[in-house]
């Protein structure tokens, strides 16, 4: 599989965190030549809109996926997914996380890395979506 990231960053999760995070992969993903593009979440509920935005705009190509990758805390992620749910789609757009806030609850249930750059190495090897 081949992907495309479109990434969602809150600066602002953890007090900061998130822009750490963000500081610490994307000289990783550049570095590995990784195709991606970003946007900056601005405000409450801007995330809702730039998740929704991507799902609307994404043009799909063959044998590439899409995914949505948000960098920022669990009420980043959940902005993020009630973007992409506002938007009908026959062939759901995966979205995959790093955690980038403070309690990072989200991630810390699920057994996901809370370090980024494994949780990044985690996201870039994953062969293909789970449920």
């Amino acid at each position: 599989m081949i992907a495309e990231y479109y990434i969602i960053i809150n600066e602002l999760a953890g007090s900061g965190h998130g822009k750490q995070v963000w500081e610490t992969i994307k000289p990783i993903l550049e570095q590995r030549q990784i195709h991606f593009e970003y946007r900056i979440s601005e405000y409450a509920g801007h995330t809702i809109r730039l998740a929704a935005e991507y799902v609307k705009t994404i043009q799909r190509r063959p044998n590439i996926t899409p995914v949505i990758l948000v960098v920022g805390g669990d009420g980043t992620l959940n902005e993020a997914l009630n973007g992409i749910m506002q938007v009908p789609q026959q062939d759901p757009i995966p979205i995959a996380y790093i955690p980038g806030g403070s309690g990072n609850d989200f991630a810390r249930g699920l057994g996901m890395a809370t370090d980024p750059e494994i949780a990044l190495a985690q996201v870039l090897n994953n062969m293909r979506p789970r449920h």
